[in-house]
């Protein structure tokens, strides 16, 4: 059987799987930004609320809600790094094989919703606090 030679891949339509961006974009762009979305402290109404059954309107949710930076997060949750937030994340929705998967990253996470009504970023969507 004949060996597939595959085109390289278009920057401008796929990211890194593993390795550095920084790498990946090397010549095809100057800088690359990379945007974080801010995890979500409930303020002055429920946690409980921010779920796909009674998530909250845009203006709502800038009116009852705050947002939280990952380093926030890691040094809340004993995290050791930005990228521990990341792979703790992941975790959480599944999206990481099992032997790079971390569960107790992702524990210590879930608990932040426990103890301080601290929320993930919604998966899939754009934070309204950053439109």
């Amino acid at each position: 059987m004949a060996e597939r030679i595959l085109p390289a891949p278009d920057a401008f339509a796929t990211c890194p799987n593993d390795g550095s961006i920084l790498e990946y974009y090397s010549g095809a762009f100057e800088a690359v930004l990379v945007v974080l979305h801010p995890f979500v402290k409930a303020v002055s109404i429920a946690s409980e609320q921010f779920v796909p059954a009674t998530y909250p309107c845009r203006l709502k949710i800038l009116s009852h809600y705050s947002p939280v930076s990952w380093a926030e997060v890691a040094a809340r949750a004993g995290l050791p790094s930005l990228a521990a937030v990341d792979i703790g994340l992941r975790t959480m929705i599944g999206g990481l094989k099992a032997e790079f998967a971390n569960r107790e990253f992702a524990n210590k996470i879930r608990l932040l919703d426990e103890s301080e009504q601290i929320l993930p970023p919604p998966e899939g969507c754009f934070s309204d606090f950053l439109h």
